[in-house]
């Protein structure tokens, strides 16, 4: 009788732990801080990576250049390179423009030049008003301060 107890008792705790370890590998969240990003990113993550995710964002907020370089060092490509670009646009809109030109100001020039094309495609294809639909908003109009500086930039 004692040892089908015990025995309960450690299928118990395996079921537990196992429960335990497959929520911490793959329960990701999609928002940090207020920006929001969809499952391009935490379909391919697991626990600790979106965790790390999600830190650097809340860095770059805090304008921490080390957020924002560690977000643009995230290897993307197709649709992930939108998405990216959507998280940026949004930083950029949380903490304005003079705070993120200032971290931006940190990288070096080609790592510039990459936010560029970032910002462009998350003000076009993103939904920074969080009305359900992309905004097709242009640079120029938007963020007129990084607009300028991107353009003495390439001059």
């Amino acid at each position: 009788m004692k040892t089908g107890k015990l025995i309960l008792k450690i299928v118990a705790i395996l079921i537990i732990s196992i429960s335990l370890f497959y929520a911490f590998l793959f329960c990701t969240k999609n928002e940090e801080s207020g920006v929001k990003f969809g499952n391009i990113f935490t379909n391919h993550q697991n626990y600790i990576s979106n965790l790390e995710f999600r830190k650097n964002i809340k860095k770059a907020l805090n304008q921490d250049e080390n957020g924002i370089i560690w977000l643009y060092e995230v290897p993307v490509d197709g649709e992930s390179s939108y998405e990216m670009g959507y998280i940026i646009t949004q930083i950029i809109y949380k903490i304005g423009e003079e705070k993120y030109l200032k971290m931006v100001k940190k990288l070096n020039i080609d790592q510039q030049r990459f936010a560029l094309g970032y910002i462009t495609v998350g003000l076009e294809y993103g939904d920074n008003d969080y009305d359900g639909e992309m905004d097709n908003t242009k640079f120029e109009n938007e963020f007129p301060l990084l607009y300028q500086y991107y353009k003495n930039l390439s001059d």
